[in-house]
C-alpha cells in the first residue's frame, strides 16, 4: 500500500511536471524560430525577445519587431519603425486549438493582438497559433474590416485572413505554405471616381533549398476590379491570375514556368479578352543565381558577365503569347537556347540558338498607326502653339507607315490573309527573318528630328478583339 502510494505520488509529480518541461523544450525551438524568422527578415527588419517568463502552464513573451527604415514596409504604410506584441504561450501536451477550436494534443497553442503603427487602421490584427510535436507551426492571422474618411475620399475594407504553415528545424524553416483571402474594397471620392475590387486569393508554397534559392509556387487570383473616372468612363476587369512555379533539378539548376491570363479587360474604347502570356526559364545554374542574387553587378558590362555565368548547355527561355483585343489579335511563341556551356559573352552569342514567330492583324497594326496619327497631330498642334519656328514635327505615323512597307518589299515581314507574319531566327551567328538575312537589306534613312520639338501628351495604346 505504502509503495502504491508513492508511486501515485511520483507519477502526479511527473504528470505535473510535464507542462513545465514541454515548456522549457518548446522555449528554446520558439526562439530557434526566431532566429529562422530573421533570416528571411534581413532587408526588411529585425524581431527580438523584450522578455521571455517561462511558469509552469504557460510563458508569457513579449518581442518587438523594428523595420529598417530604408525597407519596403517602413516606407510605405507603417509610420512607426517598431512596435510590441505580447504573447500567452498554453504549454502542453494538451492545449486548446484556437484555430479548430478543440483541444488537441500539441507542443504549444498561442494567440496574439498587434497594433499595427498605421494611423489609419485603428483595428488590431488577431493571430491564432498551434504548434504540434513535430515542429509544425499552424497559424491564423486575421485583419477585420474597417472604413475610413480622407480627404476627399473614403475607403472600405472588408480585411484579410491568412492560413499558414510553417515547419521549423533547428533555426531553419524547411516548409512554408499560405492561403490568403483579400478582402473586398472600395474607394469613392467627391469627384465622382471610384474604385471596386472584389475578394482576392494568394496561395504559395516555399520550399527553401541547400543552395539557398527557395522553390515552390506562387498564385494570385482577381476575380474583378471595376474603376469608373468621370472623364474616361468605366473600366473593368474579370478574372486576371498569375502562376510561377520554381523547381530545383537535380544537377543543382533551376526552372521556372510562369502564366498570366486575363479573361476581359473592358474600356469605353477597347476591350481585351482571353490572353495569356506564359514564360518558361530552364536549367539555369542554381549557385551562380544565388551568387547573383546575393551580389548585385554595379555596371551593364558585370551585369553581362553574370548572366553568362547562369548559362549551361541545357540552359533555354520560351514564351508564348496570345492577345486578342476589339482591334485585332497578336500571337506570339519563341525559344533560345544553348547548344554548350559559355564561358564569355561572344561564347554565349556563337552558342546561342533562337527562333521567334509573331502574327499580328493587319487591323491591329492600322489602328496603332492610326493612334500614332492622332498623336502626331496633337503633338504637331502643341509646337505650333509653343514656338514660331516652324519646325515640322516628328511623323510618327508615317515613319511606322514607311518602316512596315520596307519590311514587307524584303520579305522580312509578310501578309497572310488578315495577319502580318514573320519568323525570325539566329543561329551561327546568322539572324534572319522570313529566311531573310536581315543585314542583307539596305537600311531607311533616318527621319530628321527637330531640335527642340515638345513631348506629346501621351495616349493609351488600344488594342482589341477580332
Amino acid at each position: 500500500m505504502r509503495k502504491l502510494m508513492v508511486i501515485i505520488i511520483l507519477l502526479i509529480i511527473i504528470i505535473a511536471g510535464v507542462p513545465w518541461v514541454d515548456g522549457y523544450i518548446f522555449k528554446q525551438q520558439y526562439l530557434n524560430t526566431l532566429v529562422a524568422a530573421n533570416k528571411l527578415l534581413t532587408q526588411q527588419g529585425v524581431i527580438k525577445v523584450v522578455e521571455y517568463r517561462q511558469g509552469w502552464l504557460g510563458s508569457d513573451v513579449k518581442i518587438s519587431y523594428t523595420a529598417n527604415n530604408n525597407g519596403p514596409v517602413a516606407s510605405t504604410l507603417v509610420m512607426s519603425p517598431s512596435w510590441d506584441v505580447v504573447q500567452h504561450i498554453a504549454h502542453g501536451p494538451v492545449v486548446y486549438d484556437h484555430i479548430n477550436n478543440q483541444w488537441a494534443l500539441g507542443m504549444a497553442a498561442f494567440q496574439s493582438d498587434i497594433d499595427l503603427p498605421v494611423p489609419m487602421v485603428k483595428e488590431s490584427v488577431h493571430t491564432d497559433t498551434f504548434v504540434n510535436f513535430f515542429g509544425d507551426y499552424l497559424s491564423r492571422v486575421t485583419m477585420p474590416p474597417f472604413s475610413v474618411a480622407v480627404p476627399g475620399a473614403k475607403l472600405s475594407w472588408q480585411g484579410l485572413t491568412l492560413d499558414a504553415m510553417a515547419k521549423v528545424a533547428g533555426d531553419e524553416f524547411k516548409y512554408m505554405k499560405a492561403n490568403i483571402v483579400i478582402g473586398a474594397f472600395n474607394a469613392a471620392s467627391q469627384n465622382g471616381s471610384a474604385l471596386q475590387t472584389q475578394n482576392m486569393a494568394v496561395q504559395y508554397e516555399i520550399i527553401p533549398q541547400a543552395m539557398g534559392i527557395p522553390t515552390g509556387h506562387y498564385s494570385l487570383s482577381i476575380p474583378g476590379v471595376s474603376l469608373n473616372l468621370p472623364t474616361q468612363g468605366q473600366m473593368t476587369l474579370s478574372n486576371l491570375n498569375f502562376t510561377t512555379l520554381i523547381n530545383a533539378n537535380s544537377d543543382n539548376s533551376i526552372s521556372s514556368q510562369s502564366q498570366l491570363s486575363l479573361a476581359q479587360w473592358q474600356t469605353s474604347t477597347y476591350s481585351i479578352s482571353q490572353s495569356s502570356i506564359k514564360l518558361a526559364l530552364n536549367n539555369l545554374n542554381g549557385p551562380a543565381l544565388m551568387n547573383l542574387a546575393n551580389n548585385k553587378p554595379l555596371t551593364e558590362d558585370a551585369y553581362a558577365d553574370a548572366f553568362v555565368t547562369l548559362l549551361t548547355p541545357q540552359t533555354s527561355f520560351s514564351e508564348t503569347a496570345a492577345l486578342n483585343t476589339s482591334f485585332g489579335r497578336l500571337i506570339s511563341d519563341g525559344k533560345i537556347a544553348w547548344t554548350s556551356a559559355a564561358k564569355s559573352k561572344q561564347d554565349a552569342i556563337a552558342n546561342a540558338k533562337a527562333q521567334f514567330n509573331l502574327r499580328v492583324s493587319v487591323s491591329l497594326i492600322d489602328k496603332l498607326i492610326a493612334l500614332a496619327a492622332e498623336e502626331d497631330q496633337r503633338a504637331e498642334k502643341v509646337q505650333q502653339a509653343q514656338s514660331t519656328d516652324q519646325v515640322q514635327p516628328v511623323a510618327r505615323a508615317e515613319k511606322a507607315k514607311l518602316q512596315l512597307q520596307d519590311w514587307l518589299t524584303h520579305g522580312y515581314v509578310t501578309q497572310d490573309k488578315d495577319d502580318y507574319v514573320t519568323e525570325i531566327t539566329y543561329e551561327q551567328g546568322s539572324l534572319k527573318a522570313n529566311g531573310v538575312e536581315l543585314s542583307a537589306a539596305p537600311k531607311m534613312a533616318p527621319v530628321a528630328e527637330p531640335a527642340a520639338a515638345p513631348a506629346p501628351t501621351a495616349m493609351p495604346v488600344a488594342p482589341a478583339q477580332p
